[in-house]
């Protein structure tokens, strides 16, 4: 039973570290497309 629990523990961290990442990749190319749009990426 314990090993099953570890198992579900940490593939909800891989989710979500996973969904983490994606958002922040998003974030910055929405932020770099804008940058670009406006004519010079911006930190």
């Amino acid at each position: 039973m314990q090993g099953h629990l570890k198992i579900a523990d940490s593939l909800i961290v891989i989710i979500y570290l996973t969904e983490r990442f994606l958002t922040s990749i998003e974030h910055i190319r929405k932020r770099f497309l804008h940058g670009k749009r406006e004519g010079g990426v911006k930190k």
